[in-house]
This record gives structure tokens, C-alpha cells and sequence, in this order.
């Protein structure tokens, strides 16, 4: 029989090891756990206009990846230049767009002026396969014949469109999650003790409440009051004959001198 594993291999990087050898995919997953972005605001990778149609895009760099296994970082070292096309008919939406496909046939990072006429800027795309960066949006409006009067806007650091880079693993993002949810768990035991301790203040209120209204009700007992008025019309004709009208009589102005009292 054989016995059971009980000790196994896990695959690393960097290792000393002269047998062991890596490949590119090793080296992005050292780096897994980042998010598409920038690596710094400044120049880099800024876009400004240059001439009557076209932009120049400042040297930088980024990283563009999937935050998991796969990714890569971009650079220029050199600006770039781009031409943007005037519009026919209608406004143009442009966006400057950094894309990168791992199933394309160069698999290198690209940078374009991406156009729509729809009314709206281009969707940029976020796939398990292909990523992009916005880092400028401008619209070219219609009848408009260079750029003169247009003026793009820097989107670098919008964190849905172009980011900085985060630096943080997937590791570290789970455990604040996990802290945060934590804590959320927390304060909902939190609402609910303070509700479960006055929903039992409330049954004590109610309880006192309940006794005072006996008591009350004990004071005021009406029957015994009527036995005690005709208990005292009794004793009264015995000592003096009286009419039932002249008893009454007395009865009220003893009774309405006790509550004077």
C-alpha cells in the first residue's frame, strides 16, 4: 500500500538555485496583487496638446494586469505622439487609451486616441484578459477644425478610469476585508444589544405601569364607596329620622369636606 503524501512542492521566485529556472509568467506573479495604474501624477504620462490636431504624451510608466497572475509594467522613455482626427458630422467623445492584450499577436502594451460619435465616451475594457488605462478625455466638437479651443482632461489618478498603482497584495486587501467585516459584524451585535436593553426597559416600564393602575384601581374601588355612603345613611336615620333626600344631603357635604381637607 502506498502511503499517503504528506509533504509537497510549491513552485517559488526569486530562488538561489542554479537547477531552477523561470519564465515571465513567474515574474508577473511575484508582482500579483496590483491594480492597473500609474506609478506616480507629475509629467508622467501626461497628456498636452501639440499642434492643430494632435497630442503629445509625456515618457512614464504604469503596470496593467489582472491583480491576480497576470501583469505587466509599461514604460516611454520617449514622449509620444499622437494624431487626433477632426470630426465630421457630430461631437467627438476621444479618450487616450494605454490597452493591453495577453492574446494579442505582438502581446505588447499599446497607447491609441479612441473615438466614439455615440454621445459617450469609449467603455474602456477590464477582462481577464485585456486591461486598459484612461489617462486623458476630451470632445472634439462638431464644425471644430483643430484643437485650439479644446482642452483635454487629465484623468490620470481618477480611480475608475486611471489609478495609482496599489501596491498592496490580495493578501492584504482580503485581511482588511476581512477586518472590516469584522467590525461590521461588531456594530450590528452592538445595535442589537442596545435594542434587546430597551425592549426589556420597556417591559419594566410597562410592568411598573401595570401595578401603578392596580393600586389606582384599589383606591377607587366604586362598590365598596357605595357600601360605605349607604352604611353612613343607615347610622345617620337611626340617630335622626330624615328623609333619604336630606341623608344624601349630608352625605355630600362630608364627602365634599373631606376632599376640601
Amino acid at each position: 500500500m502506498t502511503p499517503a503524501t504528506t509533504e509537497g512542492k510549491l513552485n517559488a521566485f526569486p530562488l538561489n538555485i542554479k537547477s531552477y529556472s523561470y519564465n515571465a509568467k513567474d515574474v508577473m506573479r511575484f508582482f500579483a496583487g496590483r491594480r492597473c495604474g500609474i506609478f506616480e501624477l507629475g509629467d508622467n504620462l501626461k497628456v498636452e496638446k501639440n499642434g492643430d490636431n494632435g497630442l503629445r504624451v509625456n515618457k512614464g510608466w504604469g503596470w496593467l494586469g489582472n491583480g491576480r497572475e497576470f501583469g505587466v509594467s509599461f514604460w516611454s522613455e520617449e514622449p509620444i505622439d499622437l494624431d487626433v482626427n477632426p470630426p465630421q458630422n457630430n461631437d467627438v467623445y476621444n479618450r487616450v487609451v494605454i490597452s493591453w492584450d495577453i492574446e494579442g499577436q505582438d502581446k505588447l502594451p499599446s497607447i491609441e486616441v479612441r473615438a466614439s460619435e455615440e454621445g459617450a465616451y469609449p467603455e474602456l475594457i477590464q477582462s481577464e484578459t485585456k486591461w486598459e488605462l484612461c489617462i486623458a478625455e476630451f470632445i472634439y466638437p462638431a464644425g471644430e477644425s483643430t484643437l485650439a479651443d479644446v482642452e483635454p482632461i487629465d484623468t490620470r489618478g481618477n480611480e475608475e478610469l486611471c489609478p495609482l498603482v496599489d501596491e498592496e497584495s490580495l493578501f492584504q486587501r482580503a485581511d482588511k476585508a476581512a477586518k472590516n467585516a469584522e467590525q461590521a459584524v461588531g456594530d450590528v451585535k452592538g445595535v442589537l444589544l442596545e435594542t434587546e436593553a430597551v425592549k426589556t426597559e420597556t417591559e419594566q416600564i410597562k410592568a411598573e405601569v401595570q401595578e401603578i393602575a392596580e393600586t389606582i384601581e384599589g383606591f377607587l374601588d366604586v362598590d365598596q364607596i357605595k357600601q360605605e355612603i349607604e352604611q353612613i345613611k343607615q347610622k345617620l336615620n337611626a340617630l335622626v329620622p330624615m328623609s333619604n333626600e336630606e341623608v344624601e344631603a349630608i352625605v355630600k357635604e362630608v364627602l365634599k369636606g373631606e376632599e376640601n381637607g
